[in-house]
């Protein structure tokens, strides 16, 4: 794209940009005009020209964003951080205090990179295909929510989201979680009653495509389930005699069900996980079995055996076990993703 035609930051950014707070702040405000793509819905692209004027609002959200963070990070990192050219009087100190570059600045570099990505994923979507477009533009909305909870967390110094994307996601959670419980895909069904599973398992789809979370899944995940539906609704047309075509829509449906689960390694849910564990554990140790309950309902879909201990009443000190293994594995997953060959943490793709 020609220079002439780059959008320019919202008038004021520089300034606004300049310090931490003012960056938390424009960028909360960039984020929150990206709501309407919350309830951003595949039918509600119908046309060429919806898709058009979508991804045009999103690039303007983008644009503004990207250009906070670089005026952040070529701002602060310009300025001296210390007093070393500012001596009134008398000599310079024989050693020089170190210069601090705000965390902000580390997390706006790298903003800058993904939110450019971004940007070229919504330049480079077809408008001819729904899907590619509510892609880009639901990848990009999210980018700018991490990169805007990242900056909140690093000038409040609190671990947690400036926005309702936790319980969005604890909502999805469970959604996956009916789902899966509802065709039962960890049981393979034998070939006389191949069809009758499929079945259910289509319905399972229809009730988790109308649940109130469904615009909220990625859009990859939504696309994935809707064109199994569509197999298994196309495979039941034409009789469900072929066997061998079925079985390979069960795989395909079990595979479906693992995939969801990955929802799990979303950070926002890592995080929440963690400490409600630790919340959970201290109300075993204080009998407060209301507690218990309540944190382990917002756990659920973490941890299979977990859930059915809960579901069960099981005794305190069994589920205190099972609180301390997920809480382990928890420990040892962060680990594993900071180590990682040295590399960044890897994202899911929308």
């Amino acid at each position: 794209m020609p220079p002439a035609m780059i959008r320019r930051p919202f008038e004021g950014a520089a300034d606004t940009a300049r310090d931490e707070e003012g960056l938390r702040r424009a960028l909360a405000t960039v984020a929150d005009g990206c709501a309407w793509i919350a309830a951003l819905d595949e039918d509600q692209l119908d046309s060429i020209a919806e898709r058009r004027s979508a991804i045009e609002r999103c690039l303007s959200s983008v644009r503004d964003a990207l250009g906070l963070v670089r005026t952040h990070a070529d701002v602060v990192t310009a300025e001296p951080q210390t007093d070393e050219f500012a001596w009134d009087d008398g000599p310079a100190p024989a050693e020089s205090p170190v210069a601090r570059v705000p965390d902000t600045v580390a997390i706006a570099f790298v903003a800058g990179f993904a939110l450019r990505g971004r940007e070229s994923a919504l330049l480079a979507a077809d408008v001819r295909d729904r899907w590619q477009v509510l892609a880009a533009v639901d990848g990009a909305a999210r980018e700018i929510e991490r990169t805007a909870s990242a900056v909140d967390a690093a000038v409040t110094g609190e671990p947690t989201l400036r926005s309702s994307s936790l319980g969005e996601a604890i909502r999805i959670r469970r959604a996956y979680v009916r789902f899966g419980a509802a065709v039962a895909a960890g049981e393979p069904p034998g070939s006389d009653e191949l069809a009758s599973r499929l079945r259910l398992a289509g319905t399972a789809i229809v009730k988790l495509v109308g649940d109130e979370s469904h615009s909220r899944i990625r859009a990859g995940d939504r696309r994935a389930i809707r064109a199994l539906h569509d197999r298994i609704l196309a495979w039941l047309r034409a009789g469900g005699d072929d066997r061998v075509a079925g079985a390979r829509l069960w795989q395909e449906l079990a595979s479906l069900s693992v995939l969801l689960m990955g929802i799990n390694r979303r950070p926002e849910l890592v995080m929440h996980d963690g400490a409600a564990i630790a919340r959970a554990l201290a109300a075993i140790e204080q009998s407060r079995p209301e507690d218990v309950a309540r944190e382990a309902a917002s756990l659920m879909g973490r941890d299979a055996e977990l859930d059915a201990l809960v579901q069960q009443g099981a005794p305190a000190a069994a589920i205190r076990a099972a609180l301390l293994r997920v809480a382990d594995a928890l420990t040892d997953g962060e680990r594993a993703r900071e180590i990682d060959d040295g590399t960044a943490p890897r994202r899911r793709d929308p």
